[in-house]
């Protein structure tokens, strides 16, 4: 019998090895690609979303600071105009006692302001109103004090006539020294002549910059964040974190520079978002009047933008040991279920190459290594027979391909099945993805508005309870009919993926919905000089719905076509009745509906618009179906497109009735 031969043994890694380096592999690599990906895309997505809040913020408390300054040049003019008309050459001690009554009223109105004074041209002051912390008061004749040398004094008296002086922020200095506890005062002030024409003096009104900085506060949300408001002339006050009088901090921006860096030096003329190269800044100006612009910033560190990505980097790399830990063990185990049998298929080959027939390999396992120890244990059976047997092993031999063709045609079916059952479940799963980003959208579009809505409804509702002009009464009535409305709006918004339980369906006139549609977008028509035309029926076309799904639905019909319109363009709303149903068109004469997409623009997040949410005709097409109706959208032949509504004029069980 002849050695058998052995083929060198070379250098080589076991399969051990082999499986150790892939399972770890395989482990590891994705991991650190899919963090690598995460980190740069989350820190990508923070640094856009903090720019775009900290521009909000700093646009939404510029534009309350104006607004207030504006209040308080319209009472220093209206003190102004009402000396010019009492100022007489030689006036009786009851008509000043009138003059003090008014400044004594205008402080009592306006709790915010600090002191309320007329000051003579040679300037003496001749009348002061104190409010201290609530507590008014008319200084007497005594406790009046010389003006004459004070900056703002002259700076006011060189105020043309009609135009408000605006001083910059700073302490109150009361008897050439600064007032304790500190109070930070702003100074306002106007010429007043006689009827003449004469400059007798100025009215000045001293406004608590405690109060006009509220808007600091609301910026200064975290302890790390730093809220300036520098005035024209290059100082500038900081909102301190601290629970004293003193509070604010006054300063140049020379001081800043070591800190920020030029950029924090030069006003912008428009909001802007900087990143410097500890902080990011935020910047916008106020537009305090009479040509003078303040400029509001907020500074944040990027250490604390970033803290939480420093923190997920931590937690990757924690979770990669034990990652590696259990590759390892799964790849000894995995190694060691493949090496034992492979082995002794090998000393089995080995006896059978050197002549030893009646050798049988024990079969202890169902897969491809146990059908290798069977067919090994078969040959082996086949050599030690004779060449009679030989044909018979064919046969079986045969049959077995047959039955394995067999199993192995079964298992392709049952794998195209797996593959299509796969596919559809992708599909669901697109579309729960889907919904829940929908579901977070409207919750986050709920929040953003809903808090500042409910605040200018209370804000509507105390300036109505306010008002005796009725016809103002009217326009607020009006003004919180459609906040009530859009607050209505955001509770359907958020029911789009979780229906809430809503009012009864009532008998609504279509027609009375799309006028006062009509006059809620006529400003915005108008602005964009656009023309928005109604072609209604002369009789009320009553249709089974809620007034608010009506409003939602034309809103947003309506709004995309004067979008689409733009600028001279022309929007035509036409309703009719016909067989017992309404119709209405909205075509405009714009671009047209994109190509290839008519199809897709009712799924939800779709949106073919730059900056669009994709949810206005999601909405629509969700609505009309709820008051089993129809809507289309189409190109005009004469260009531009149309949206066709179509509902059914009665319906059964409506309130009301028909």
């Amino acid at each position: 019998m002849s050695t058998p031969h052995k083929t060198p043994v070379a250098a080589r890694l076991s399969i051990r090895a082999k499986m150790l380096v892939a399972f770890v592999s395989l482990a590891l690599v994705p991991m650190l690609l899919l963090g690598a990906l995460l980190s740069w895309q989350t820190e990508r997505v923070l640094r856009e979303r903090i720019s775009q809040e900290l521009r909000v913020e700093v646009e939404t408390a510029a534009s309350a600071l104006e607004a207030y300054l504006a209040g308080v040049r319209r009472d220093v003019l209206s003190l102004a105009r009402f000396l010019q008309r009492r100022l007489q050459p030689k006036m009786t001690e009851a008509q000043w006692r009138a003059v003090e009554a008014e400044f004594l009223q205008t402080l009592r109105a306006e709790q915010a302001y600090y002191q309320i004074r007329f000051i003579t041209v040679d300037g003496m002051e001749a009348i002061r109103v104190n409010n201290d912390r609530g507590d008014l008061s008319l200084v007497p004749k005594e406790g009046l004090q010389y003006k004459g040398d004070r900056y703002y004094f002259r700076e006011a008296l060189a105020t043309p006539p009609g135009e408000v002086y605006l001083s910059p922020l700073d302490f109150n200095v009361e008897h050439g020294r600064i007032e304790e506890p500190r109070r930070l005062v702003a100074r306002l002030a106007a010429p007043v002549a006689d009827p003449p024409g004469a400059l007798r003096g100025l009215v000045v009104i001293n406004v608590f910059g405690e109060e006009m900085l509220q808007a600091l506060e609301k910026l200064q949300t975290e302890t790390q964040m730093r809220v300036f408001l520098t005035n024209a002339d290059g100082s500038f006050v900081e909102k301190r974190h601290e629970s004293r009088q003193d509070a604010f901090q006054t300063g140049t921006k020379a001081e800043l520079l070591p800190l920020f860096g030029p950029a924090f030096s030069s006003g912008a003329e428009h909001s802007r978002v900087l990143t410097l190269a500890d902080h990011l800044l935020a910047e916008a100006p106020v537009h305090a009047g009479e040509g003078q612009v303040w400029h509001l910033a907020k500074v944040y560190p990027r250490g604390e933008i970033f803290a939480d990505l420093s923190r997920l980097h931590r937690l990757l790399l924690l979770f990669a040991l034990p990652l590696i830990l259990l590759a390892a063990t799964l790849a000894v185990l995995a190694a060691r279920s493949f090496s034992g049998p492979i082995g002794r298929i090998s000393r089995f080959a080995e006896a059978l190459a050197g002549g030893d027939y009646d050798r049988r390999l024990p079969v202890s396992s169902g897969d491809e290594l146990g059908q290798l120890s069977g067919a090994l244990n078969a040959m082996a059976g086949s050599l030690s027979e004779s060449h009679a047997r030989l044909l018979d092993w064919n046969r079986s031999l045969q049959a077995e391909v047959t039955r394995q063709v067999e199993v192995l045609r079964q298992t392709e079916a049952d794998a195209e099945h797996s593959r299509r059952a796969l596919l559809e479940l992708e599909k669901q799963l697109l579309l729960a993805n889907r919904l829940a980003s929908l579901g977070m959208l409207s919750a986050t579009v709920a929040h953003e508005i809903g808090n500042p809505l409910a605040g200018l409804q209370a804000r509507l509702q105390m300036l109505r309870r306010k008002s005796e002009d009725a016809s103002l009464q009217a326009d607020l009535d009006r003004m919180l009919a459609l906040v009530e409305r859009l607050g209505r709006f955001l509770r359907h918004l958020t029911g789009y993926v979780s229906p809430q339980e809503e009012e009864p369906p009532a008998r609504i006139d279509l027609c009375q919905v799309l006028r006062e549609l009509e006059f809620i977008l006529r400003e915005d028509a108008d602005r964009r000089h656009a023309e928005l035309k109604l072609d209604l029926t002369a009789a009320p076309l009553w249709v089974c719905s809620r007034a608010q799904h009506l409003h939602q639905i034309f809103m947003n019909l309506i709004l995309n076509a004067l979008q689409a319109a733009d600028d001279r363009g022309v929007v035509q709303v036409r309703a009719s009745r016909s067989s017992g149903r309404v119709r209405v068109a909205v075509a405009d004469n714009g671009p047209g509906l994109p190509a290839g997409e008519d199809a897709r623009l009712f799924e939800p997040l779709f949106t073919t618009k730059e900056g669009g949410t994709g949810l206005g005709l999601a909405i629509v097409k969700k609505l009309v179906e709820e008051l089993a109706g129809t809507v289309s959208l189409a190109n005009r032949p004469e260009g531009g497109a149309v949206a066709e509504v179509v509902l059914p004029e009665r319906r059964e069980g409506c309130k009301g009735g028909f």
